[in-house]
């Protein structure tokens, strides 16, 4: 064929192909933030203090509200706050990770519902993300908590990072982190931090 019947194609494939290179640097170069974040929240020194839940979840929704608005999601939160025994910095990320992501893996058709809530348990304060997204199949509900695990590759965008750094900030905190969910029903995340003590603890 004539030079300038191939031409078209040849550009087509070099966008093409110019595109991949840009995506998948944009993707490295994501995840080797994710694996620094990873390694800092791993060896960090950590100072544990009463912390107000209240103004965590303030700090929290103030920071994710264009977030929400663009996702036309609803975000109720239900008190008492207790206080818990904490990094302030720390919970917050956990927190900011887990409503992300509920607002990130939402049904296709179907508005955001994210509901924050606590309760005091013995020893323990409970915090619940609970979403109305896609869920989680039973199979998969250990893996997601592991470094660079992502269950819908391509479908949802990210490194797969988040929920290792929940899981491991949680820990280094001295708590627990779970979740309950039921594929195309949503998902309900916990962690469990100490309750609030009269003094400060330092974590190597």
């Amino acid at each position: 064929p004539p030079r300038s019947t191939l031409f078209p194609y040849t550009t087509l494939f070099r966008s093409d192909y110019v595109q991949r290179i840009d995506q998948s640097a944009q993707f490295m170069d994501a995840m080797l933030g994710d694996l620094l974040a990873f390694s800092r929240i791993s060896q960090q020194q950590l100072e544990l203090t009463v912390v107000s839940l209240e103004s965590v979840i303030g700090s929290l929704l103030a920071r994710l509200q264009k977030e929400i608005q663009d996702a036309n999601a609803c975000v109720e939160c239900s008190g008492p706050w207790p206080e818990a025994q904490a990094h302030e910095g720390t919970l917050i990320q956990v927190l900011l990770n887990l409503t992300s992501n509920a607002l990130k893996f939402a049904r296709p058709g179907v508005p955001p519902l994210i509901k924050l809530s606590a309760e005091e348990k013995i020893g323990v304060i409970r915090v619940w993300v609970e979403d109305n997204g896609v869920g989680i199949a039973p199979d998969y509900q250990e893996q997601i908590f592991r470094l660079f695990i992502r269950l819908d590759r391509g479908k949802y965008p990210g490194t797969g990072a988040g929920l290792a750094l929940v899981r491991k900030g949680v820990e280094r905190m001295g708590g627990r982190v779970g979740v309950e969910s039921t594929p195309s029903q949503g998902s309900r995340f916990w962690i469990e931090l100490p309750k609030a003590a009269p003094a400060a603890l330092t974590r190597p």
